[in-house]
C-alpha cells in the first residue's frame, strides 16, 4: 500500500491500521492467516490464492473477488482459489 504510506509494514501492524480505516482487506498473502490471529481482527479478510501476482491473474478472478466483497462479514476469512 505505497499510496497510504504502509509499504513495508509487517502483517500485524498492517492489520491494526487497516482495522481502523477499512471494513475489508483483500490480500494475496496466503500465509497471513497462519502468521496472525485473525479471529481478533475486526475486519473481513479475503485471501486471493492465485498462482502469481500478475494483474491479469487477478483480473481473471475479479468477479469472484467482487462477490466475496459483497458478502464479506467482519471477523471472517474468505479464500478465493484460482
Amino acid at each position: 500500500m505505497p499510496r497510504a504510506g504502509w509499504s513495508g509494514l509487517r502483517n500485524g501492524e498492517l492489520l491494526r491500521r487497516a482495522s481502523g480505516q477499512f471494513d475489508i482487506l483483500v490480500t494475496g498473502d496466503q500465509s497471513l492467516e497462519y502468521q496472525q490471529n485473525l479471529s481478533t481482527v475486526p475486519i473481513a479478510i479475503i485471501i486471493v490464492m492465485a498462482q502469481n501476482d500478475r494483474v491479469e491473474t487477478f483480473l481473471a478472478l475479479a468477479d469472484r473477488i467482487l462477490a466475496a466483497i459483497a458478502s464479506a462479514r467482519r471477523g471472517t476469512v474468505t479464500r478465493i482459489a484460482a
